[in-house]
């Protein structure tokens, strides 16, 4: 019964390796092509194809993304993996973000912030790998930069509750009237936003 478990195991290491190299292509694939797009500008003709592509790239990017949560969880060797896909497909973001959060948890920090690094330079708007490289920036004990960085997440996740907590939680008690009055603006453009509402409260009361 054992053998057949570890026999199955492999297998399923194997097929989630397949997968998401098949996934990887396929992301690709289609960023590069919405790439071409929109490049010379967004020809209006072609809005329905933009959507379409954008949809489905969203629907792949998703799909990438729990094959390479579930992964991790079952090869104790995904780094080498990974950097094979790296190497291989040097464009795609989240593999490079996958691998930055495998190094994060080995301890090994200045290689998971240039995992981050090369995300945020590359994909400016991946929040996760702001929030990642905050992460990193706060174990190393430069909470300056780190809350920087969750600013930054927040501009781009400005409903997440996380980002609120860290914010509050690294902002120095001599800063904070500040941080009040940057909240209050961003409450006048986002009303609706019971999120910051409610952090907003909390950061009033003390929090």
């Amino acid at each position: 019964m054992i053998i057949i478990l570890a026999i199955f195991t492999v297998n399923e290491v194997v097929e989630l390796k397949a997968n998401i190299e098949q996934y990887v292509k396929v992301t690709d694939s289609l960023r590069w092509q919405l790439l071409g797009m929109l490049k010379d500008g967004l020809d209006t003709s072609k809005l329905d194809e933009v959507r379409q592509l954008s949809d489905e790239l969203r629907v792949k990017d998703s799909l990438l993304k729990l094959y390479l949560e579930e992964y991790i969880k079952v090869d104790t060797g995904c780094e080498q993996f990974l950097k094979l896909l790296v190497n291989r497909y040097p464009n795609n973001p989240w593999v490079k973000l996958k691998l930055g959060t495998v190094y994060e948890s080995m301890g090994q920090l200045e290689q998971a912030l240039t995992y981050y690094r090369y995300v945020i330079r590359d994909y400016g708007r991946l929040v996760d790998a702001h929030i990642g490289y905050a992460r990193v920036m706060e174990q190393l004990g430069n909470n300056r930069e780190a809350l920087a960085a969750y600013k930054r997440a927040l501009s781009l996740a400005p409903k997440d509750s996380t980002l609120y907590q860290a914010i509050i939680r690294l902002t120095p008690w001599w800063t904070k009237k500040k941080l009040i009055r940057e909240w209050e603006i961003k409450l006048k453009f986002d009303p609706n936003n019971e999120v910051l509402k409610k952090y907003l409260e909390i950061l009033k009361k003390g929090g």
